[in-house]
């Protein structure tokens, strides 16, 4: 049968996210680009449908508020979600008090930061085992957890910590891209959220955080950073 060239073909779906407040990102931040005459639909805040007889390539994300960002879709087929967490630009207050964080790192190398004296918006319901794929939460607002990667932390021990990567999330059980490394009890352990950077050709990383607080500054496999700031 021949293709309806008027038909609209849905490629795949994908969703932005503020990475300092775990929200949807508006809409009208971004501006897109990409090949294949693919089109690129707004459906609500951080909400995007990429539509077209073929799927593009790649797709570049440009926004005034947010650090660019890049999609190669090779690996996706019909039907994928793609979440996507936005990085804001140095001088754009999105929310009250920010300090920038500023470190020196690899080129281009991701650096996450926790704050060590906030409670966590997010506490176990459950204990963790080692080589868990999922754990049941509790949320004390509505946070958006799919693509997210957060600090499993006892806060007795700030040394005593496990990042874990969200694949998705469904009612109160995420499902983490990889087992857990450790055993987790449920009084003592809570999830934070991390906020993160990606440093420049100079191997500068700036990071948007809540306030001037302390830090735990982290590479992307967990390993601790020495923070003089």
């Amino acid at each position: 049968m021949a293709k309806d060239r008027f038909s609209i073909y849905v490629q795949f779906i994908f969703r932005i996210f503020d990475s300092l407040t775990f929200r949807a990102a508006k809409k009208e931040y971004f501006s897109f680009s990409c090949n294949n005459q693919a089109k690129i639909l707004p459906k609500e805040d951080g909400f995007f449908v990429v539509v077209g007889n073929e799927k593009p390539e790649t797709i570049l994300i440009e926004s005034v508020i947010y650090g660019t960002m890049k999609i190669d879709t090779a690996d996706f087929t019909a039907g994928t979600i793609l979440s996507l967490w936005a990085e804001p630009k140095r001088g754009y207050h999105l929310v009250p008090d920010i300090y920038w964080l500023r470190i020196s790192c690899n080129p281009h190398e991701k650096i996450f930061a926790m704050e060590k004296e906030q409670e966590p918006a997010i506490r176990l319901l459950e204990k963790g085992g080692k080589g868990d794929t999922s754990l049941k939460i509790y949320k004390d607002r509505k946070w958006q957890l799919d693509g997210a990667v957060m600090v499993l932390c006892s806060k007795d021990n700030q040394d005593d910590f496990e990042m874990v990567h969200v694949q998705n999330m469904e009612n109160d059980t995420c499902t983490l891209s990889e087992p857990l490394k450790k055993e987790h009890k449920k009084i003592k352990t809570a999830l934070y959220p991390l906020m993160h950077g990606t440093a420049d050709a100079q191997g500068i990383c700036e990071i948007a955080v809540r306030s001037q607080a302390d830090y735990l500054l982290l590479k992307a496999d967990g390993q601790i950073l020495e923070n003089d700031h």
